[in-house]
């Protein structure tokens, strides 16, 4: 597969999954929602991808890889007057929630409407991984991005 130029960005802050629509009853009929909670995540995404937005959205097949890091709990290190030291059986990869589909989509949703692309559904490809930051990752919680065109 050919790919064209990747563009990669990180954004700081903590992960914050695309919640699922809920609905209400009034009277009779039923309102549909989607709860703002990942709003503040989603406007930090915009903010940091912004500036790496391509001229023109991509038009056809793209593979999107992020790297999503969660700040770790305190149960994860020894604490020691000198600073805390991280204990060697802890694990690198963060496998409880939020669920890595809806981490994704928020990035995805975030992106579509910085204008990467026309649709999100031209994303066909890439990696997403869920890390406990501080093992391979020196930096705070957040996500690296990295974004390419695919040769269709």
């Amino acid at each position: 597969m050919l790919t064209t130029e990747q563009i990669a960005f990180t954004v700081h802050g903590y992960p914050k999954a695309q919640p699922r629509p809920r609905g209400t009853l009034r009277g009779s009929k039923v309102h549909v929602y989607n709860p703002d909670s990942a709003d503040d995540w989603k406007a930090l995404i915009i903010d940091a991808a912004m500036k790496y937005q391509p001229q023109d959205p991509i038009e056809g097949p793209i593979e999107v890889n992020a790297d999503f890091y969660f700040q770790r709990p305190t149960k994860h290190y020894f604490v020691r007057k000198d600073g805390n030291v991280l204990r060697p059986d802890v694990p690198a990869l963060h496998y409880v929630k939020p669920d890595r589909d809806n981490l994704e989509k928020a990035l995805l949703d975030a992106l579509t409407l910085c204008r990467y692309w026309l649709d999100d559904c031209q994303v066909c490809a890439g990696e997403v991984r869920k890390l406990w930051g501080g093992v391979h990752h020196t930096q705070g919680p957040g996500v690296v991005v990295r974004v390419r065109e695919l040769d269709p």
